[in-house]
């Protein structure tokens, strides 16, 4: 009997390392493409103070692991990315100054009926960004 209840154990485990995996495999495939940093949302004393983006920074997510941000002014960013445990990590991949983003994030994205929107909010922070594609 405990022989059989290990080897169900195991299973169990083993599936739930697998569902794990193909989640994040599925959130991998949806942040892939041109996104643009549409609002910055700070929370203040329990409440979400949403600013929304006019000239807005464009995020391109693509399939090797590189990230490249494009500022208003021109100025471009290059990060290696990945996908782990829900979080978004950002590792510049340049010689940039003081990188705007390189930080890791938790990472939720939602498909709405027109648009693709994902929510990146830094740990210890009290803000998060909203991008849409």
């Amino acid at each position: 009997m405990k022989i059989t209840t290990k080897i169900i154990f195991a299973l169990f485990l083993f599936g739930l390392s697998v569902n794990a995996q193909e989640k994040e495999n599925f959130d991998k495939m949806l942040i892939l493409g041109k996104w643009t940093i549409y609002a910055t949302t700070e929370i203040k004393n329990g409440k979400e103070l949403e600013s929304l983006c006019n000239s807005c920074p464009e995020v391109t997510f693509s399939s090797d692991r590189f990230a490249k941000i494009k500022f208003p002014n021109g100025k471009v960013e290059t990060y290696v990315w990945r996908i782990e445990n829900e979080k978004l990590m950002f590792m510049s991949a340049n010689q940039t100054e003081s990188p705007k983003f390189d930080s890791e994030y938790s990472i939720k994205v939602n498909k709405k009926k027109d648009f693709s929107e994902m929510e990146l909010t830094e740990n210890d922070k009290n803000y998060y960004y909203t991008l849409r594609k």
